[in-house]
């Protein structure tokens, strides 16, 4: 049964409607709206909350706000499997948690236990620098694939999947002060991206074996891989795609998906890697500029203050 409510121009789907393919509602209308404004609101109060953990030295506090944000995401990522199978009446592989977007399940979940602040250190790089990237992007340039789910709730949980992904940035960004001394820090970045790569390798075996045990990462409807006038196999909902970087199936990701059917699977991941690495460096340099300018502005406060007391003395 798929029920429908209209406000104006606002279509919101409150049932699954698989059936038809029908997004529960369109991208920025009502919901994801409301969404995103409410969702960019906390992030205020994250950052006070990071510079108190950082002021209180409290690292018990820290762990256990890390390790609910781990929970929350496997909570959701729960209902969001148990969801799809009751669905599709199997399991979508297509669902598998093993995104770009889906990392910090398992990075809140193992931080808190870690003990050594050398390998602490570059996952909060991680977390700062990667998880902004992909918590921004499919708020603000993707949400045509946040909003494709057939009912609102999972519309919904698309949504504060990545603004939880945000919180965790802008947490991590402030407790591990990322860009405020790249002389001394730029190891802790170079961690995170070789954390970001070895992801992309095991992305690719996850791909590769699920692929060579049986064929089950595609189901079309016919009985055949879904192939474009030139044979090559596109990518197909229900296919296992972790990263979105399989070598059997074409990226569904805007540009890369050309470049896939243009250079090949291979040249298609380098620079896919190459890419979010360099946008990746950009998030880092930001970061630095902005701690620069805050520094520079507290600086120059402090000099007006301090002028204005000694003229008031004379």
């Amino acid at each position: 049964m798929v029920k429908y409510a209209y406000r104006g121009s606002i279509m919101i789907n409150f049932f699954n409607d698989f059936e038809h393919e029908r997004p529960a509602c369109r991208p920025w209308s009502l919901v994801p709206i409301v969404c995103v404004l409410v969702g960019l609101m906390t992030l205020v109060a994250i950052a006070f909350l990071a510079k108190y953990i950082n002021k209180t030295k409290n690292k018990k506090l820290l762990n256990g706000i890390i390790l609910i944000y781990g929970l929350l995401f496997l909570g959701l990522e729960i209902y969001h499997e148990i969801n799809r199978y009751f669905v599709f009446g199997h399991y979508d592989f297509s669902s598998i948690p093993f995104q770009f977007c889906s990392i910090p399940i398992y990075l809140c979940l193992i931080l808190p236990f870690i003990k050594s602040e050398k390998i602490r250190m570059p996952i909060f790089y991680y977390l700062g620098i990667y998880c902004m990237i992909a918590g921004i992007f499919p708020l603000l340039f993707g949400q045509g694939q946040l909003c494709r789910w057939g009912n609102i709730f999972d519309v919904i949980r698309s949504f504060v999947w990545h603004v939880l992904i945000l919180q965790v940035s802008i947490l991590s960004v402030v407790h591990a002060e990322i860009g405020k001394n790249i002389k001394k820090d730029y190891k802790y970045f170079l961690g995170a991206a070789a954390i970001f790569v070895g992801l992309t390798v095991i992305a690719q075996l996850v791909n590769v074996t699920l692929h060579y045990t049986g064929g089950i990462n595609y189901k079309p409807t016919d009985g055949k891989p879904f192939k474009d006038v030139k044979n090559t196999p596109l990518f197909d909902p229900d296919v296992a795609s972790c990263f979105y970087i399989s070598p059997f199936f074409v990226s569904n990701m805007p540009v890369y998906s050309k470049i896939w059917l243009k250079f090949g699977w291979f040249a298609n991941y380098i620079i896919y890697v190459i890419s979010f690495s360099f946008l990746a460096t950009i998030v880092y340099f930001l970061n630095s500029l902005i701690k620069y300018c805050m520094r520079k502005y507290a600086a120059r406060r402090i000099q007006n203050k301090e002028a204005t007391i000694s003229s008031n003395q004379n």
